[in-house]
């Protein structure tokens, strides 16, 4: 695996378990990605696999009566250095974690992703248990879809909390939501996704309502045994360096976060409670552009003026029961609420 320059460029190691869709699409997400990061420090991400290029030299058999024939893109696989796995680390899916790791034991890199699916693989929990192992002061982050990274992209288009049994079921479905992608396998993988990137917002959406299904009955369940399940939106929104976090909460539950503590409560058919307490050492300013209710992209204050709250001081605000309520709350790195009423 090559060396990536480490002056001024922060260094990002992604280990795929999959040699076509998952690597294509990470490629096709860096130039995003390095626009977001910008000059300081640079972004560099090295993908194992490496994406494969495109042969277009073999024209397309089949061409519409309304276009003109174009060639054909195939895939041709980029020679990679190989990684030497230790044998105790060879089952699937751990040699990605501990290939992450690799990444990490000389320094290269300053973080490592696995990314790898359910499938039918036996050693899961191995994996997720060798992923909390330290190399240099840090840890590989794994990004994980059940049963196949399609979950993932399913939720670009769609809120869903199916389980599937077999990665071609939910290709299937991916198929019927997107007509687009009837040609879509997982042996000929296309190779450009930037189709996605308009509809990340949604995905991120809905990957923070899938967790919350868990959350709400099923919290001690291990990630790896979840179906449906994907948290590949935190390695997406990393690359795209999108700082506010989407929760989906829950009425009545109490949500603690950078000094503040939320609450919502319902308190009629038409209203909900929205309780904030400063829990800081420092009194907190809320201005209108804080605080918003958000539905069709349109932003409605909650607020009409700067209030100001003291530490250890509660104040309540009234919200109308919508369904559901998307509450904006721009503390330290933003947060969007989405009540689940």
């Amino acid at each position: 695996m090559a060396k990536p320059n480490k002056i001024l460029r922060h260094n990002i190691l992604i280990v795929c378990e999959g040699e076509n869709t998952e690597p294509q699409y990470f490629a096709s997400l860096i130039p995003l990605a390095k626009k977001a990061w910008g000059d300081n420090p640079k972004l560099f991400v090295e993908i194992s696999p490496k994406p494969k290029l495109v042969d277009e030299s073999v024209p397309n058999e089949r061409v519409s009566k309304h276009k003109t024939a174009r060639k054909k893109r195939q895939l041709k696989t980029v020679p990679t250095e190989p990684s030497l796995i230790e044998n105790e680390f060879k089952a699937v899916p751990v040699r990605y974690v501990r290939e992450a790791q690799q990444g990490l034991e000389d320094g290269t890199y300053e973080e490592a992703w696995a990314v790898f699916d359910k499938d039918y693989h036996p050693k899961h929990k191995e994996a997720f248990e060798l992923a909390k192992e330290e190399v240099d002061g840090e840890k590989v982050q794994i990004a994980f879809s059940s049963i196949s990274f399609e979950q993932w992209i399913l939720l670009h288009f769609e809120k869903s909390f199916t389980p599937f049994g077999k990665s071609a079921a939910l290709i299937e479905r991916l198929q019927k939501v997107k007509p687009e992608l009837q040609d879509y396998s997982k042996s000929v993988t296309a190779t450009d996704f930037t189709f996605l990137h308009p509809h990340y917002l949604t995905a991120f959406e809905n990957a923070a309502w899938l967790r919350f299904q868990y959350q709400k009955n099923k919290s001690d369940l291990p990630i790896y045994e979840r179906n449906p399940y994907t948290n590949m939106d935190e390695l997406v929104r990393h690359l795209l360096q999108i700082q506010r976090q989407i929760l989906w909460v829950a009425l009545e539950e109490v949500y603690t976060f950078t000094g503040m503590t939320i609450q919502f409560s319902k308190i009629s058919a038409t209203f909900i409670e929205l309780r904030l307490t400063n829990n800081g050492m420092i009194s907190y300013i809320l201005s209108p552009k804080e605080l918003y209710t958000i539905s069709n992209e349109i932003r409605s204050p909650l607020t009409d003026e700067k209030s100001i709250i003291s530490t250890k001081e509660t104040i309540i605000i009234p919200i109308a029961n919508t369904s559901p309520i998307n509450f904006l709350l721009n503390v330290g790195e933003g947060y969007r609420f989405i009540v689940n009423s």
